[in-house]
């Protein structure tokens, strides 16, 4: 299965593939209009998860994943919106505690979708951009084949045990 991830487009439409993906993943901080765009070139569903950026609400073309199960051509999908609570107002922020709580006994998905990434895995040097311990956990104990997501502005590819964690900034392709 081949998924279209897009990421952190912010300063609008990234350079798309040519090929047609079977799924659009959305990691957050896609503005509505650029997902719809994506969307209109393909023709695909889309899911995912919303930003520390994005407004409260998910435009009607994502399929949110937030604390969900999703089954998609036999593939499992799950995911946790948001980022570090790193300001005192904004939607889609939390605390290490809130993300913990979130995932205890959050079953193991194929494909995880956070906009956060996992503690110690492509981090920013800065207190912002830096994972969540509690995806790492997760990680460690369910092992999902693959875990996406955007927010640390580049993109990036690692290997946690057995589970292939994916960062996306504008739109990449990844199979799966």
């Amino acid at each position: 299965m081949k998924f279209l991830v897009v990421s952190d487009c912010e300063a609008g439409l990234p350079a798309l593939p040519a090929d047609k993906p079977e799924l659009v993943v959305c990691c957050g901080d896609v503005p509505r209009d650029v997902l719809e765009r994506v969307l209109a070139r393909y023709g695909v569903p889309c899911l995912g998860v919303l930003g520390n950026h994005d407004p409260a609400l998910a435009p009607p073309v994502l399929r949110e994943v937030h604390l969900t199960v999703v089954e998609m051509s036999g593939v499992t999908f799950g995911g946790c919106e948001g980022s570090w609570r790193y300001k005192p107002r904004g939607h889609h922020l939390y605390g290490e505690e809130d993300v913990a709580a979130f995932l205890r006994g959050f079953p193991r998905v194929d494909v995880f979708v956070a906009h956060n990434p996992p503690a110690g895995v492509h981090d920013a040097p800065d207190d912002v951009h830096n994972g969540f311990a509690a995806f790492r956990k997760y990680i460690e104990e369910q092992q999902p084949a693959l875990f996406l997501h955007g927010h640390v502005h580049r993109s990036a590819e690692t290997l946690v045990g057995r589970t292939r964690v994916v960062a996306t900034v504008g739109a990449r392709m990844v199979e799966f």
